[in-house]
């Protein structure tokens, strides 16, 4: 009887060959001439760490506690070594101490807690302030971060004349069916004119000219008030990231069903129930909590 999930995955693949192979490069940026400048910038994932102030500050807010570990997994995860993560907590029955215990043994994590009457939009804008580096990363509390996830914003960031940068095109799990998708095929490597929240990755210098708003729903609303900036927007790879589709639309603040959600833009690779091993290209043993 043949392995049914060997079969799967090698299917899984062979879309992903195709995907891959007729995705179209933004015709005003040369994917092989983008590579050569890092090279000659010196800015490849070996050597991008010591270059100046090349850090990322990845900010995180939260109102659940049950993602601590994710949380903190997927920063930790991250082979980019100048870096920093600030969580903010954002619901009055977590325990400020008990999160703080859980990472003493890490000076570049801060955690803070503000009213839950506070949006998250005004909690995006206090991580920003207590940043310390150029750029930000924003990591949703419930999907998955590869562990390049980083080298992959930090090796265009300085190339690209962009402010805003995102993976528009994305892998996203469906947990309940054990279906692996790409939402927005051929998106990759180019400009657009909207990027989602879980990837956003910004110059911090932008916040001169736009801030989340006073939202909930204020990641939404960031790539409009950029373009409206006159700031433009940049799609990288798909690649080292996921977007996590609970079982239950409950744990979601869009409570759309996967069947509407799969009728939008969509390229159904199959069923897996690995799908790290399709998403995160380049797997090595971490330490994680």
């Amino acid at each position: 009887m043949k392995n049914t999930s060997k079969i799967l995955s090698k299917s899984i693949k062979y879309k992903l060959a195709n995907a891959k192979k007729n995705n179209p490069v933004n015709k005003k940026i040369n994917a092989s001439k983008t590579d050569k400048n890092i090279g000659d910038n010196k800015l490849s994932p070996k050597n991008a760490n010591t270059t100046g102030n090349n850090g990322v500050s990845v900010i995180t807010c939260t109102h659940m506690y049950c993602y601590m570990n994710n949380i903190i997994n997927n920063f930790l995860r991250q082979n980019y070594k100048k870096k920093e993560l600030i969580i903010i907590l954002n619901n009055n029955s977590l325990n400020l101490k008990e999160w703080k215990l859980k990472v003493k043994a890490y000076k570049n994590i801060k955690i803070f807690k503000i009213d839950e009457k506070i949006t998250v939009g005004s909690c995006m804008n206090f991580a920003v302030k207590k940043s310390k580096y150029n750029f930000i990363a924003n990591f949703d509390h419930d999907d998955y971060y590869g562990q390049n996830y980083l080298n992959d914003f930090m090796k265009v960031v300085k190339n690209v004349d962009a402010g805003l940068f995102g993976k528009k095109t994305q892998f996203v799990f469906f947990e309940k069916s054990n279906t692996l998708a790409i939402r927005n095929p051929n998106s990759e490597n180019k400009y657009v004119d909207f990027i989602d929240g879980p990837t956003v990755f910004f110059k911090k210098s932008i916040f001169k000219k736009v801030k989340y708003i006073d939202s909930d729903m204020a990641d939404l609303q960031l790539s409009y008030d950029c373009t409206k900036a006159n700031i433009k927007i940049y799609s990288i790879n798909k690649e080292n990231f996921c977007y996590i589709r609970k079982a239950s639309k409950d744990m979601h603040t869009w409570k759309i069903e996967d069947e509407n959600f799969l009728s939008l833009p969509f390229f159904v690779l199959g069923k897996t129930k690995n799908f790290i091993k399709h998403v995160d290209i380049n797997q090595q043993t971490s330490h994680y909590l």
